[in-house]
């Protein structure tokens, strides 16, 4: 069975209200590793509550441990981009970590 990881992020009390709570976020990356044939090995979720320092501590155990884990996993699951990356850096992050883990990035709400 596929193993992902899964990256749910809420920034503010709007998204909540507009279908895009940790809970919907989490339902959604959850049916989509199941279409692709797997299972969330870990999921990672942020509330707008967090601190920015704490988000982006965060945010560094999650590409910390696609780098441990690359061999076993099948993909990094988001919800869109702007969920996945709040700016450029986390951006080019996330894709210089695909690059280099051969670890793809998916969307769920996003066509490929």
């Amino acid at each position: 069975m596929k193993q992902f990881v899964a990256w749910a992020r809420v920034s503010s009390v709007k998204q909540k209200k507009e279908g895009f709570s940790l809970e919907d976020q989490e339902a959604r990356l959850l049916e989509f590793a199941g279409r692709l044939g797997g299972t969330v090995a870990k999921l990672y979720r942020i509330a707008e509550t967090a601190s920015k320092r704490a988000e982006r501590g965060t945010f560094r155990e999650l590409v910390a441990y696609v780098k441990k884990h690359a061999a076993m996993l099948d993909g990094v699951l988001f919800v869109k981009v702007d969920r996945a990356a709040r700016n450029i850096r986390d951006w080019a992050d996330l894709e210089e970590l695909a690059e280099q883990t051969k670890v793809p990035l998916f969307f769920t709400d996003q066509p490929s």
